[in-house]
């Protein structure tokens, strides 16, 4: 629903932004809660709007609690990929966290 209301552009642009921390604290969480939920083809989309660099660059943010979120969404990616894994052989989703320093 939320994917299909087109609203994950605008949250991982505020994300980015970092201009309130309230408000990257609160896209932050809503990203990694969708990412938590995801279904294979909802995770492709969300990995696909390059939200994994992104949270991985917060892991260096001023707040704590943004630096929580953002690790739960890296978690939700690699359990994902360790999933995927069992039927390609390799955790793809942890490559693209390795590649952007994460």
């Amino acid at each position: 629903m939320v994917i299909e209301a087109d609203v994950v552009p605008g949250l991982l642009q505020i994300m980015s932004l970092r201009e309130d921390p309230r408000a990257t604290l609160e896209a932050t969480w809503a990203i990694s809660n969708l990412l938590t939920s995801a279904q294979p083809e909802q995770m492709a989309y969300l990995i696909g709007q390059e939200c994994v660099p992104l949270l991985c660059s917060l892991l260096t943010y001023k707040k704590v609690n943004v630096v929580q979120a953002a690790l739960n969404g890296i978690k939700s990616v690699l359990v994902a990929g360790e999933k995927a894994s069992h039927e390609a052989g390799d955790n793809r989703n942890l490559h693209l966290i390795e590649a952007v320093n994460g």
